[in-house]
């Protein structure tokens, strides 16, 4: 009995029972928020290599996109030229 007096003097120096439903709010709203920052880490651990792989393709694309382009100008050069060729060849032909 005296273990129980002893508490409820605790509880009543925390602010009666508002003070214990904050420290019950508080206590429960601590766990939640390590737990959140337990469950990112597992997360962000799994997806660390991600971030590599990523500027890998990316680098890769630039590379892909960049040897696409010279080949548009090519075919843009050599299309300009046959078109000059043709033009030439119908004022020969007098066309």
């Amino acid at each position: 009995m005296p273990e129980l007096l002893e508490s409820i003097d605790a509880i009543s120096a925390l602010g009666g029972i508002g003070g214990v439903l904050a420290l019950v709010v508080f206590y429960y709203a601590r766990n939640d928020a390590l737990q959140h920052k337990r469950e990112w880490k597992v997360i962000a651990e799994r997806y660390d290599g991600h971030a590599e792989t990523l500027v890998t393709i990316v680098q890769d694309s630039t590379a892909a996109i960049t040897a696409n382009t010279e080949t548009a100008r090519a075919l843009v050069t050599a299309t300009q030229e046959l078109r000059q060729e043709v033009t030439a060849l119908r004022k020969v032909n007098g066309r």
